[in-house]
């Protein structure tokens, strides 16, 4: 028999605190545009149970992944490799624990978040009750665009101005995912009791001069499935491979009208709410029990190092950087430091068995292509890719894209992995779907 629980706590930090996303700093107002939340959803099924939890929160280190696992264990009994922790990624949220350009980090809200974590999965957990669960599967290409552009001269610009850069624009360096994957989990009345959804699009829908905590459209999706089924509906999103996508169609303006009037979170999470419940009769409702089963692997990359070169040219920048654009001055301040890591970088790839759904949780922010890589190899009818899942080492990319690299990849505190990390990510995950796949079959 299937069993469900599930918890939301409300972690929308007082005003005055740094908010991360950008090069510029932002301290947050009294006014709030959506609340953050941490929501966790426990399942278990025979012997197995498996705790999801999703934050809104743009990041949190593997090392403090590692240690709320740890806390979640003691508290349920549930092994630490059967929890998974995701940040929704939201670029209006608070500053963790996470070094991210000129934002500081705050260890206060970083232990804050972490507790609320261990407490919702917790809670979820002791909630667990007779459950039952469908899916549905769509695709939605209004609100995601390529965000890396390819120039005349060659090179790749990321979210390159169209009225400076219109004519020399030449193709999207990369593909948009634009599946919308959805689990609905109903209890012994036939109540829905919480949505699981999987989309793939950069929450940072807001402007730059955004004051506001929000949760992006993730939030005012929340806030209309939650009007129409329930306040007491549980919403937990995954985010997938985004790391090159974003709501601004560059290239051909067709993102103007819901961006332009500073409208694009409301309006995008509004919509995927309506697609959601249009489809309401659609969604596949699993008679028999479900499987519930995890795979977790550990594997180790190189990190790349601060060159001559790069120290030369940050001593420049910080000569006079007020010459220098903030991303310049950023990147200069974090070269000229010392550089003490380790050479090496562990990464994790985890897979879930819920139900019909084949999760392939990574860490960090994972470029569109390498999820289609992974969600194409695998022998499973329906594979999600969640991105930004426990923990995160900055951007990560196809190889190639190495060779005209553009802002994503560059070296900094933040990203910071080997050319090779890719294919492994995408080797370890393949191995995993197929060794999964042939031993249950």
């Amino acid at each position: 028999m299937l069993t469900a629980g599930f918890a939301q706590l409300d972690i929308t930090p007082p005003a005055g605190g740094n908010m991360p996303g950008y090069f510029v700093a932002r301290v947050a107002g009294e006014q709030v545009n959506s609340r953050l939340t941490v929501t966790a959803a426990a399942f278990s099924a025979g012997e197995e149970t498996v705790i999801l939890v999703s934050a809104d929160v743009l990041a949190f280190t593997a090392e403090s992944v590692e240690n709320m696992r740890a806390r979640i264990a003691q508290k349920t009994g549930v092994a630490p490799s059967h929890v998974l922790i995701a940040a929704t990624h939201t670029h209006t949220g608070p500053a963790m624990d996470v070094p991210v350009y000129l934002c500081p980090p705050d260890e206060k809200t970083a232990a804050h978040t972490a507790a609320c974590v261990e407490q919702a999965a917790a809670e979820a957990f002791f909630a667990r009750r007779p459950a039952k669960l469908g899916v549905t599967h769509f695709e939605e290409d209004r609100f995601s665009f390529n965000r890396d552009i390819v120039m005349r001269d060659g090179s790749v610009k990321m979210n390159p101005s169209r009225a400076k850069c219109l004519y020399d624009m030449v193709k999207w360096a990369g593909k948009v995912d634009y599946s919308v994957d959805v689990m609905r989990v109903e209890d012994e009345t036939g109540r829905v009791a919480a949505f699981l959804v999987n989309y793939a699009n950069h929450p940072d829908c807001h402007r730059k001069d955004n004051r506001k905590y929000s949760a992006d459209y993730i939030g005012f999706l929340r806030r209309a499935l939650q009007a129409e089924y329930g306040e007491d509906v549980k919403v937990l999103f995954f985010n997938g491979t985004c790391g090159d996508v974003n709501c601004i169609d560059y290239m051909h303006g067709k993102s103007d009208w819901y961006y332009l009037d500073n409208g694009a979170p409301q309006i995008i999470g509004a919509e995927l709410a309506k697609d959601i419940i249009a489809r309401s009769d659609a969604f596949v409702m699993q008679e028999q029990e479900p499987v519930i089963a995890v795979r977790d692997e550990r594997f180790t990359t190189s990190r790349r190092r601060v060159g001559q070169a790069e120290r030369e040219w940050a001593a420049e920048v910080l000569k006079d950087p007020d010459a220098y654009p903030l991303s310049d001055q950023a990147f200069a301040a974090e070269y000229a430091a010392p550089d003490d890591a380790p050479d090496t970088v562990e990464m994790e790839v985890q897979l879930v068995r819920l139900g019909p759904w084949s999760i392939v949780a990574l860490p960090s922010e994972i470029f569109t292509e390498i999820g289609l890589v992974i969600k194409a190899a695998s022998p499973y009818p329906r594979t999600l890719v969640f991105a930004l899942a426990n923990g995160v080492h900055g951007y990560i990319a196809p190889r190639y894209r190495a060779e005209k690299p553009c802002y994503e990849l560059r070296l900094s505190r933040y990203t910071y992995t080997g050319p090779e990390t890719a294919e492994k990510l995408i080797e370890t995950s393949e191995r995993l779907l197929q060794e999964q796949f042939f031993g249950e079959y």
